[in-house]
């Protein structure tokens, strides 16, 4: 069997980063991706994924709670600058976000 664009994971454009004994961190926001519409910015701390406490989670862990093998929202708990924010933002497919290519 082939690989085709339905073999790619949902997903809401973002590249995460994280230092040890830190939350993981929003690193970049692809620009036209769900995750810009929602609000989200570069800079912001991931706190829950879906009700999930995602504080103490690696990136890889946290990756995996945001993306899905099916469309659907996800529900992402932010801190920016000591402000809590909620965003419900929908997974869409990104070929070149999973590849990790810049156009």
């Amino acid at each position: 069997m082939g690989q085709d664009e339905s073999a790619d994971p949902y997903t809401i454009g973002i590249t995460l980063r994280s230092r040890e004994g830190c939350p993981t961190v929003i690193w970049s926001v692809k620009a036209k991706s769900p995750a810009e519409a929602a609000g989200i910015a570069a800079g912001d701390h991931v706190l829950t994924i879906d009700g999930a406490d995602a504080s103490q989670m690696t990136v890889a862990q946290v990756s995996k709670l945001i993306r899905s093998d099916c469309p659907g929202a996800v529900v992402v708990q932010l801190s920016r600058r000591g402000k809590e924010l909620m965003a419900t933002v929908k997974r869409e497919r990104f070929s070149s976000l999973v590849a990790g290519l810049v156009p």
